[in-house]
């Protein structure tokens, strides 16, 4: 598609756009609904629809999960007709446009002709717009995939970043309108290019999980197999794992530990700048203790008091919530929460060996076999120091692990390359959309 301005443009009054084409106009979304005071409406408080009320089987409550996954067909909730008409003020009808407001907010869903008549889900805001002064597609777009309302949003709740859109907020944004005819070109094309360059996206993101698979296959059959492919096998005596090379062990990881433990069962000290931190599961990224915004610091006082006995034979493993989170220590300073267990291994087994079995699926399966909790998994440091650890001699041990660095650093590269396209790709739908719905090219003659 060839990329164009339009012939001629004038100042749109919105200094972040600057200019929009000659016949373009800006007017603030309250002035394209049907009604200003009944086209838009916020679902009802928490208090007004609570939870244990969601248990009916007559009306529909439209929820987040309807409108994230494009499905107004998914049923999960539904209230009695009497708490339906005490909450009529909330009803949606084929036709509105359903946006969600809280945690992912933003995206939309269309309800089609044959919808079922519900309710919104507090999560939720219906709008409707007039068809002579804004076409369908087009507002969705604007709302969904532009960042032309969420700047917007942004700036008028005077927040970094947006957790929540509110109704009066939302009546506030400027579009940036073109002749309806223009909407119905502009929607049209967006959608045709951005469909192709999504499942482009989609495709690269089937050959991530692809590799994912391979990368799991090649580590399963290294630990529990060998690199042998001659070798004689023998039972291991655990049904989940099969059989195993003639002259592996199998023993308890407690066996080939030194000492295995948990982080503090309390909460320190924070502080609000330090080299020091309070690390849980959720930082056990990838074999690295990942460091996040959300990660708190605490100070050296608190280090020394909680300090547990880290060193540079020690693997960390997440063992609430996520389980099986790995992270090797590298001096790093830090205090373990709970969610995080340490083993220190002794000399005679290798580290990365045991961090490449605790990647195969027979361990994961061993995993989710102990864990409890029906919410929050966790999984008992008893059930760490039980795990069935396959125990080849030191030099095989070193051999896997020089195979596995080797073969999985190939595919972690193949991965990241398509990641990063995956990324260009994303950046360049994000652009062209900006630069339809602003008027930066025209894509009237285009053919897609």
């Amino acid at each position: 598609m060839k990329l164009k301005p339009y012939p001629k443009y004038k100042v749109s009054g919105i200094q972040w756009i600057e200019e929009i084409p000659e016949g373009w106009g800006v007017r603030k979304l309250k002035f394209s609904l049907l009604d200003e005071k009944n086209s838009i409406k916020t679902g009802p408080f928490g208090s007004q629809l609570k939870i244990d009320e969601m248990y009916g089987h007559e009306i529909k409550v439209y929820n987040q999960k309807n409108v994230i996954e494009k499905d107004e067909s998914i049923g999960e909730n539904y209230v009695s007709l009497d708490k339906f008409k005490e909450l009529f003020a909330f009803k949606t009808v084929p036709g509105d446009l359903l946006i969600t407001t809280r945690g992912t907010i933003g995206r939309t869903l269309r309800l089609s002709k044959n919808a079922e008549v519900g309710i919104l889900h507090p999560c939720l805001m219906k709008i409707n717009t007039d068809n002579n002064k804004v076409f369908d597609r087009y507002i969705e777009i604007l709302i969904e995939e532009a960042d032309l309302i969420k700047v917007q949003l942004q700036l008028l709740s005077c927040a970094t970043t947006i957790e929540v859109i509110y109704q009066d907020n939302l009546k506030e944004v400027k579009l940036v309108v073109p002749p309806l005819p223009d909407q119905t070109t502009i929607a049209s094309i967006l959608d045709k290019k951005t469909a192709k360059i999504d499942a482009l996206i989609e495709k690269d993101k089937k050959l991530i999980e692809l590799l994912k698979e391979k990368r799991t296959a090649l580590i399963n059959h290294a630990v529990t197999k060998g690199l042998d492919p001659n070798v004689k096998l023998k039972d291991s005596g655990v049904d989940w794992i099969g059989e195993i090379p003639e002259g592996w062990e199998v023993k308890k990881l407690k066996l080939v530990s030194n000492r295995i433990g948990d982080g503090i069962h309390t909460t320190p000290n924070y502080v609000d700048i330090s080299d020091s931190y309070f690390i849980n599961g959720n930082n056990l990224v990838n074999g690295r203790i990942k460091i996040t915004r959300s990660t708190r610091c605490v100070d050296e006082i608190e280090l020394k008091k909680h300090r547990q006995p880290l060193n540079e034979r020690t693997l960390l493993l997440s063992i609430n919530g996520t389980i099986g989170n790995l992270a090797f220590y590298k001096g790093e300073q830090i205090i373990l929460g709970k969610s995080a267990a340490y083993i220190n291994l002794k000399k005679k087994i290798k580290v990365k060996y045991v961090y490449y079995f605790f990647r195969c699926n027979s361990i994961k399966y061993y995993f989710m076999k102990e864990v409890t909790g029906s919410t929050i998994w966790n999984l008992s440091l008893d059930s760490v120091k039980k795990t069935p650890i396959l125990y080849p001699s030191s030099s095989e041990q070193i051999k896997i692990v020089q195979y596995l660095d080797k073969a999985t650093s190939k595919i972690d590269k193949t991965i990241q390359k398509i990641e990063k396209k995956i990324k260009l790709l994303e950046e360049y739908k994000k652009s062209l959309i900006h630069h339809v719905v602003t008027g930066k090219i025209d894509v009237r003659k285009s053919e897609v």
